[in-house]
């Protein structure tokens, strides 16, 4: 008896694990290729949703950024960066976008493709933009080792510098409080930040150095 109960479970766990298994392929399978957004010229570098997720911005190396709606067609190119674009991303709100390019510049433009700000400071590409939850600060990492925090109406605010590697990444936390920055050499760095509105002042209360004007 004790047997035969014994053999009766692991049928039933079988039979479980084959439920499970078929549920899932079905899931998989489930999931299709709806577009494909094919206009580039070169290596598609990154690639972001617009907060209302009707719009899709990609940058590539061909040097040009590019706006897609969801069935796949090109809506807008725009055309300003001199050397490969390596990140886009919009803007809280979704009325701008922000691009950092190998050229060493971060752009700011509307969504009719008009360039609003450039972001001039870094000393070699710049890999990586955010904006920051309010949509009023945007940080830019570089390979020049640093990050930087800009106004939107372009003004360098403050450069923190504690990679001794080109760095690749910067996102803002949810509260914008905090910015973390990642680099080639695998160091993660966590900035404590202090950032008020109302005057875009940035105090770093970590041991990294901080510049302001």
């Amino acid at each position: 008896m004790p047997g035969s109960l014994a053999f009766y479970k692991f049928q039933e766990k079988a039979a479980i694990e084959k439920q499970i298994d078929s549920l899932l392929q079905e899931a998989v399978y489930k999931v299709t290729e709806r577009d494909r957004l094919q206009s580039h010229e070169a290596a598609v570098m990154s690639v972001s949703f617009s907060p209302k997720g009707n719009t899709i911005a990609t940058a590539s190396a061909d040097k040009t950024v590019k706006f897609w709606n969801l069935n796949g067609r090109e809506i807008q190119t725009l055309k300003g960066h001199h050397a490969l674009v390596n990140s886009v991303v919009f803007s809280p709100d979704g009325q701008t976008i922000s691009t950092a390019s190998a050229d060493t510049t971060a752009k700011l433009w509307s969504l009719n493709g008009k360039e609003i700000q450039k972001l001039i400071g870094h000393k070699a590409a710049v890999n990586s933009v955010a904006f920051s939850p309010d949509g009023q600060t945007i940080a830019t990492a570089s390979w020049d080792g640093s990050v930087k925090i800009w106004t939107r109406k372009g003004k360098e605010i403050a450069t923190f510098r504690g990679h001794e590697a080109k760095v690749l990444s910067v996102r803002f936390s949810p509260d914008g409080h905090q910015l973390v920055s990642s680099d080639e050499a695998g160091k993660l760095i966590v900035w404590n930040l202090d950032l008020t509105p109302d005057d875009l002042r940035v105090r770093l209360r970590l041991g990294a150095r901080l510049y302001t004007e």
